[in-house]
C-alpha cells in the first residue's frame, strides 16, 4: 500500500492532512477531553473495575454535569445502537442488543461499557463493524477490540 498518512503531497498539502485530521479529532473528543461518546457512556461508574455507562438521550442528558435523566435501558428496554447483529466475523464483532445490569441498586440504569462499541478514542470509532476493523489493523487481531471495547478509551496507544 504505497499511501501514507500525512506523509504524501507538498509540504502544504501534508500539513493541510494533519490539520483536518486534528480539528475532526478535537470535534469528536470535545476539544480532547472526552475518549468516549457522550450519549452512550458520559453518566458513567467503576465498580470493581469495570465501567458500566447509562445511556441516555440528547433531551435528557446534561452536559455540564454529564448525568443522564432518564437510563435508555430504563423499564427493561434494550440498548441498540452501535450494534448490528447480523454484521459477524469476520466482517463486524459479534454483539447482542444490551439491557440494563440490575432492575434495581447502584447499577441500575446502566449497561457494562465492554459490550456496546460506541464511539470511543481520538476518531470515537463507532459500531461493531468498524472496531474489527481497527482492531486487525492496531493491534494485528481482529479479536483485541472485540473482546475489550473499552481499550480504545483507556490505553493512549489507540486512544489517542
Amino acid at each position: 500500500h504505497a499511501e501514507k498518512v500525512f506523509r504524501m503531497g507538498t509540504r502544504q498539502q501534508r500539513i493541510g492532512e494533519l490539520t483536518a485530521f486534528l480539528g475532526m479529532a478535537s470535534h469528536e473528543t470535545d476539544g480532547f477531553i472526552a475518549a468516549r461518546e457522550y450519549l452512550a457512556c458520559g453518566d458513567n461508574v467503576v465498580v470493581d473495575g469495570e465501567l458500566y455507562c447509562v445511556p441516555c438521550t440528547s433531551e435528557d442528558y446534561n452536559f455540564d454535569t454529564h448525568t443522564c435523566g432518564i437510563s435508555m435501558l430504563e423499564n427493561d428496554q434494550s440498548y441498540m445502537e452501535f450494534c448490528q447483529p447480523y454484521t459477524t466475523p469476520p466482517k463486524g464483532c459479534t454483539c447482542e442488543y444490551v439491557k440494563e445490569v440490575e432492575a434495581s441498586g447502584q447499577l441500575e440504569g446502566h449497561m457494562k461499557a465492554n459490550d456496546i462499541f460506541f464511539g470511543r478514542g481520538s476518531i470515537q470509532i463507532s459500531n461493531n463493524f468498524n472496531y474489527i476493523r481497527a482492531s486487525a489493523t492496531m493491534t494485528g487481531s481482529k479479536d483485541t477490540f472485540c473482546e475489550e471495547p473499552e481499550l480504545l478509551s483507556t490505553v493512549e496507544t489507540y486512544s489517542w
